[in-house]
């Protein structure tokens, strides 16, 4: 057999070849160590940042601390700021974890540069702190929706309507698998199986997920039709005539076409709200969360052991045992004992 007589010039060649595939390989490999939701909020973010730098005629990249200190103040009291234009940015405005993502988009658009970010500076360290203690005294979590509150809520909804059998259907599933909005607008057709007992779905990544393996749930039928959330999904899916991709979608204006993609966050909000001020709840208290806390809330009330419900929800052990002290206040309550030993010695 001859040997290889490509010349040295080929060689070289070839070698920078391979090197260029192994690096762009690799390139989307980095890609794939965060999600694609979270790609999203970053560039979001960053060009919210980015903005701010333009307003005020500040460089990006890289940033100096002071920079960076000034925009999440910002971020924590835009109200009292100059008006910037921030049109780019669909990040919320302005939550405690938008301000993290925003400064966690920082970090990374400045490695990613081969720049390193002043953010671990203590003067920002201190203004976080700062920031999530005020944040922490404001916040108010979202009242739970509770199965007798949904049925009440449904129960003002004309399911006649192509958009009102999808709004019963998505807030009876998400009451019922204990959704997180994310999984429950995320869920398409291929995610879900109907057998004698109920349905399996799974959901292929969640907000704890963050490689993507996956969970099953299983949710049976429920003997009252009216308040089934399998048979409800089997009559929007027939009647909306979805048969592949996303089960909960968006209207086009005048609510009768309806949209090939998935139900935004913005969408699922909405429609709660107007859903909750329609049957007389006061919407400010509560939003798509308030699904997930009023299943946590009926199971803990119902006697369901912590395994079932995490089986659901795929919640911590902290954040489910949360929800079982707070239904089992009055059991066995101290002061109770004091009020019946005081009444026995009398």
């Amino acid at each position: 057999m001859p040997y290889n007589t490509k010349s040295s010039t080929d060689l070289t060649k070839t070698k920078s070849e391979n090197l260029h595939n192994q690096l762009q390989h690799g390139l989307k490999l980095e890609n794939m160590s965060k999600s694609e939701s979270t790609r999203k909020r970053y560039l979001s973010a960053w060009k919210l940042f980015t903005n701010y730098c333009d307003h005020y005629e500040f460089r990006a990249l890289p940033a100096q601390f002071e920079v960076i200190y000034a925009f999440l103040s910002y971020l924590h009291d835009s109200s009292q700021s100059e008006n910037i234009d921030l049109s780019t940015s669909d990040i919320e405005q302005y939550s405690l974890n938008s301000i993290m993502v925003a400064k966690a988009a920082i970090e990374h658009f400045h490695k990613t540069n081969n720049f390193v970010a002043p953010t671990n500076h203590h003067r920002i360290k201190q203004l976080i702190e700062g920031i999530r203690r005020d944040k922490s005294a404001k916040t108010k979590s979202s009242s739970p929706i509770c199965y007798q509150d949904l049925m009440t809520i449904i129960d003002f909804i004309d399911t006649e309507t192509l958009v009102g059998l999808r709004d019963k259907s998505i807030m009876l599933l998400a009451f019922c698998g204990g959704f997180r909005p994310s999984e429950i607008i995320s869920l398409n057709i291929s995610d879900f199986i109907i057998e004698e007992q109920g349905m399996k779905i799974t959901i292929q990544k969640s907000k704890t997920d963050q490689i993507n393996k996956g969970h099953t749930l299983a949710i049976p039928f429920n003997a009252d039709t009216t308040y089934c959330p399998i048979r409800t999904l089997q009559l929007w899916l027939s009647r909306s005539q979805i048969s592949s991709g996303a089960i909960y979608r968006g209207f086009y204006k005048g609510y009768k076409k309806i949209r090939t993609t998935n139900l935004t966050y913005q969408a699922f909000y909405n429609l709660v709200k107007e859903r909750l001020n329609n049957a007389d709840f006061s919407s400010s208290l509560y939003s798509p969360h308030g699904f997930r806390g009023g299943f946590n809330t009926d199971a803990a009330a119902s006697g369901a052991s912590l395994f079932k419900m995490r089986e659901i929800t795929k919640q911590s052990l902290q954040t489910q045992q949360r929800y079982i002290k707070e239904v089992s206040l009055f059991e066995d309550n101290a002061v109770e004992s004091i009020f019946s030993k005081s009444k026995a010695s009398s």
